[in-house]
């Protein structure tokens, strides 16, 4: 058929429906228009109190903006385009990152057959067999979050595909603790470790399988030198992926990032019998530290961490995410030593002031200095020593082996790093940094801004 036979026929299906007394500009109709410009800003200037007061409107897309220069900015859909799409924006740290995700094929979709609704505080993207449910979760995680929610009316497939773009972001997998290294006489489940009785590692049901999302660049606090605070460098997580039917029967799907997509893969035969809808909710995390934690530092046990410091500084403290694993409080104190040929070296300074877990909930903590501590540029290792048993450091799962732990002294530590340790050497981000001020022998490359991160830091990657 002929694309002007093709337009006669709809033009004739028109005049009959019109004839009929149908109305084929409202929905269903040939004519139906819900995504465009005027009509995303007249459903805009009747929605709900819980979106205009939540998002600002440009053109075809909705925008929460940052609260400061290291909060999360949120948008949904592409000012740029004249149809409302259902894409979603992070952008963090002044857009020095950025995560954006787009269901895959809706260009096979008739734009009458797309629809926007503003619902509450969801923004709903519908089309006949899927819809895309947009919202904000401020506590899925004790920083926030967003809602990607995926919403099945009938059942069509058991994948299903995002484009994810990024910009100076790094994607690391977590996989179960059976599936990744541990020490030697420790039995695993999916989410926790055990070695004599002890748990020695806890990963919970939500992180398993689930994606960290670090800074490529720097890691640290470089507000003092008028940039970022990158804290250890994490940016979002992409939680567990979880299908819920109707009767509110749920299930654990995987997730993988291949390339520039995102895969959902969901159970079929459960899908099949499932009662529809059912959605499908990927969160987006705004947590700032590692998401699995191991009993690694009881009484004086030392833990350190890689970086490289590419200009002079001072550092004034040394922070860390951990909880209590026993008793009533623990001390601990930063450490930084030198390198020496990628494995720790000499003790370059030890902090005065210790930083106290006193809570099984795991939160920042900081050790700091009396006298900010003057450290030249090159590579270093920085952690931490404990008085006592014993806390559960933060971490995740990364793609480079730049933890070391080794039995100190809490009190008089080391000189030299004694090599060995009591945990294996895994591919670890550990959830610990440092916070920096000018030094009276700073300088900086004119090729390079500082809040672009010229005093570069990375608990699991060098970065050059």
């Amino acid at each position: 058929m002929t694309k002007l036979q093709q337009t006669i026929l709809g033009i004739l299906g028109i005049g009959v429906a019109l004839a009929m007394g149908g109305s084929q500009t409202e929905k269903g109709g040939l004519l139906y228009d819900g995504i465009s410009a005027p009509k995303v800003a007249e459903k805009f200037a009747n929605a709900p109190v819980e979106i205009k007061g939540k998002y600002q409107m440009q053109n075809t897309a909705l925008k929460i903006e940052a609260a400061d220069k290291n909060s999360i900015a949120v948008k949904i859909g592409d000012e740029t385009k004249s149809e409302f799409e259902p894409v979603l924006t992070l952008n963090k740290w002044d857009k020095t990152t950025e995560l954006r995700i787009k269901p895959k094929g809706l260009e096979k979709i008739a734009t009458k057959d797309k629809d926007l609704a503003f619902e509450g505080d969801k923004i709903k993207f519908s089309t006949p067999d899927i819809e895309y449910h947009f919202y904000d979760a401020p506590t899925s995680t004790e920083e926030g979050g967003y809602e990607y929610e995926i919403v099945l009316n009938k059942y069509t497939t058991n994948t299903f595909y995002s484009t994810i773009d990024s910009t100076g972001l790094a994607f690391y997998k977590q996989l179960p603790l059976d599936q990744e290294e541990h020490r030697e006489g420790e039995t695993c489940t999916d989410t926790e470790c055990q070695k004599d009785g002890v748990i020695t590692s806890q990963r919970p049901e939500n992180v398993v399988n689930s994606y960290a999302v670090y800074y490529t660049g720097s890691s640290g606090d470089y507000t003092a030198l008028g940039g970022y605070n990158y804290k250890a460098g994490k940016a979002y997580h992409i939680y567990r992926v979880k299908a819920v039917d109707a009767d509110g029967q749920w299930i654990w799907c995987d997730q993988n990032i291949v390339g520039n997509e995102h895969q959902i893969t969901c159970d079929d035969n459960w899908l099949k019998s499932a009662k529809y809808p059912v959605k499908i909710d990927p969160t987006f995390g705004y947590t700032s530290a590692g998401d699995t934690f191991s009993f690694v530092i009881g009484a004086d046990d030392g833990l350190v961490s890689y970086y490289q410091l590419i200009d002079n500084a001072n550092v004034s403290k040394i922070s860390f995410y951990a909880k209590l694993y026993t008793g009533s409080s623990v001390n601990c104190k930063g450490i930084i030593y030198n390198n020496n040929s990628g494995e720790p070296g000499t003790k370059n300074s030890y902090c005065d002031n210790a930083g106290i877990i006193n809570s099984s909930t795991a939160s920042w903590k900081d050790t700091s200095f009396n006298s900010n501590v003057n450290i030249n540029s090159g590579y270093y290792w920085i952690g931490i020593i404990c008085q006592s048993n014993g806390i559960y450091p933060g971490w995740d799962s990364s793609s480079q082996q730049q933890r070391r732990s080794y039995i100190q002294s809490y009190s008089s530590p080391l000189n030299t790093w004694d090599g060995g340790g009591f945990l294996p050497e895994t591919n670890t981000k550990t959830s610990i940094y440092a916070t920096y001020e000018a030094a009276s022998t700073y300088s900086r490359n004119s090729t390079q801004q500082i809040n672009n991160a010229r005093i570069q830091i990375n608990n699991g990657r060098i970065k050059q």
